[in-house]
Parts: structure tokens; C-alpha cells; sequence
């Protein structure tokens, strides 16, 4: 990936980079970059925050909301599956 800006912002560096794939990479890191550099990222999955461009906070707690909807559905799914299973092996 290949730095395109580096702006210090007092207290960490905000660099905007872009991969070979043309996506666009805001970084806050506390080393200085240099324009033009070819740089690597590594992170746990955990350091990873995505934002939407112009989501209000409405429009995230609601897609927040979804997931958590879908993830109860499969829960509750593996759930009777796993009843079910149970009730076939006690047979």
C-alpha cells in the first residue's frame, strides 16, 4: 500500500493510503510515514473499526440492531438443532 498523505494531528499521524486494489486506508499511527512510501499493515481483527461514509448514529444502531437480530436467529436455530439431536441420541 502506498502512502498518499500524512498529517499530524497532535497527538497520532493520520495517514490516508491506498492499496493495490484502489481502496482508500485512513491510518492513525504514532510513526511518521512518508508520502510516496510503500507501507504494510498488521492488526487483530479487533483493531478494525469500518465506519460508513454519512451514517448517522440512527442508521448505525439500527444496522447494530439487524446483526444482532440475524445473530439471535441462528442462535436459536443451532439451538433446536442440537435439541433435536439430543432427543434422536436419548432414543
Amino acid at each position: 500500500m502506498k502512502v498518499d498523505t500524512q498529517l499530524f494531528r497532535g497527538v497520532h499521524y493520520e495517514i490516508i493510503a491506498y492499496d493495490e486494489l484502489g481502496n482508500e486506508w485512513m491510518i492513525h499511527s504514532t510513526r511518521k510515514a512518508i508520502v510516496g512510501e510503500e507501507i504494510g499493515l498488521d492488526f487483530e481483527p479487533e483493531d478494525i473499526h469500518v465506519m460508513r461514509l454519512n451514517e448517522t448514529e440512527e442508521e448505525f444502531d439500527a444496522r447494530i440492531e439487524e446483526y444482532v437480530e440475524v445473530e439471535e436467529q441462528e442462535a436459536g436455530l443451532i439451538n433446536a438443532i442440537e435439541e433435536e439431536r439430543d432427543e434422536e441420541n436419548n432414543l
